[in-house]
């Protein structure tokens, strides 16, 4: 039976990442200000997408503009060309992305719950569903990679709740393989296949190369985890270290590329005002950078 394909968020077209990354901008600048809280959350999450540094660039010229196209237009440009399933990830992530950047500066203004509120609308989020991806966020800032824990319990909660809510984190495709909403949607996978008979790995394997449909890690990084115990938790605790390390040095590297990018503009443009934005942005880049360099990795 043919099973269509479902790609994550890393994997869609540069065009909707880009729609994406500008959605999750508006949150960034929803008071008028740059943030360098805000920016350094905002480009972990270009680096948990891989958003190469042409988008990067057109995404700090969507910050710069005084012309934004209209939020429903924009939202419904995001799901253009991607099958429901896919819909599906991108409108349930969006919604935690947003709920991190505006997170990111431990406050919240009126400005950003009503942005949070129009992509609510726009993407028919309920509020039940809302409020699991506000305590997921909580867990996620709460928990501590380097501490003894129950990561197979925690999935399962999770995963629970997620599909008595109508969200598909653990939707079952490709002879029980699993997508899930970032690092707990992957690793549930992995628990489900360390269940698989020996057999069976195989295929199985082969379709978790095809079916991870959101989250930071590519089947080539996780498939030494196919034969892995379901107990083994620290080599589980150690897969969640390694991949948001990646992901923190990822986005350190995408803002010094953006850095030396900016830097190369000043010395050749001669508009006054564009000079004076692009210095101010080098300023909130900088501060972002320190940010990342001086916090420790955590879950997305």
């Amino acid at each position: 039976m043919y099973k269509e394909k479902v790609r994550s968020l890393d994997n869609l077209p540069s065009k909707t990442k880009l729609t994406y990354c500008k959605l999750l901008s508006l949150m960034v600048t929803t008071d008028g200000e740059l943030n360098q809280l805000k920016v350094a959350e905002l480009y972990r999450l270009m680096a948990n997408i891989k958003l190469n540094s042409c988008m990067r660039e057109r995404v700090i010229e969507y910050i710069l503009s005084q012309e934004k196209e209209p939020l429903e237009e924009m939202c419904t440009k995001a799901l253009a060309d991607l099958n429901q399933q896919e819909q599906n990830i991108l409108r349930f992530s969006l919604m935690k992305d947003l709920i991190n950047v505006m997170k990111a500066d431990h406050s919240e203004n009126q400005e950003e719950k009503d942005y949070l509120s129009k992509i609510q609308s726009i993407y028919k989020i309920t509020d039940e569903q809302l409020s699991f991806f506000t305590e997921e966020y909580q867990k996620d800032k709460a928990f501590n990679l380097n501490a003894e824990k129950d990561i197979a319990l925690m999935i399962k909660n999770t995963t629970v709740k997620a599909l008595a809510i109508g969200i598909p984190i653990t939707a079952v495709y490709f002879s029980g393989c699993y997508k899930g909403l970032g690092p707990i949607g992957i690793l549930s996978g992995l628990l489900g296949l360390s269940r698989m008979k020996p057999h069976k790995k195989k295929s199985y394997s082969t379709g978790l190369a095809i079916s991870i449909a959101m989250g930071f890690a590519t089947y080539y990084s996780l498939k030494w985890l196919v034969n892995l115990d379901s107990q083994n938790q620290m080599k589980l605790r150690n897969l969640l270290m390694e991949e948001m390390k990646k992901i923190h040095e990822r986005g350190i590297a995408y803002i010094n590329e953006d850095i030396n990018s900016i830097n190369a503009r000043l010395t050749h443009d001669e508009d006054t005002n564009k000079i004076i934005m692009l210095q101010e942005v080098l300023l909130h880049l900088e501060k972002a950078k320190g940010t990342l360099e001086n916090t420790e990795p955590h879950l997305i």
